[in-house]
């Protein structure tokens, strides 16, 4: 059976529902932070890290990056008591 590429586009209502709930999902990690951090400080070091670890990094990233476009604090200091 051919399926036609439009039927895989996602429709702008379900896109925008997704990044609400990865928006509302989001939570701090200082664990991720350090990563983070290591990742731009030291690009070598950051390279040896496992690829589950880059992966996870790369997702906790960008739905941080979706939580602050919603208008979410995504300081550690308005994040106090959450964790990973």
């Amino acid at each position: 059976m051919i399926m036609k590429a439009e039927h895989y586009s996602e429709n702008p209502d379900r896109q925008a529902t997704k990044l609400r709930l990865r928006a509302g999902l989001w939570k701090y990690s200082a664990e991720m932070e350090r990563l983070a951090e290591l990742s731009v400080s030291n690009p070598d070091g950051a390279g040896r890290l496992s690829p589950t670890l880059r992966m996870s990094l790369g997702y906790y990233l960008n739905d941080k990056k979706i939580a602050a476009q919603s208008g979410r604090d995504v300081s550690a200091a308005g994040n106090e008591g959450v964790t990973a």
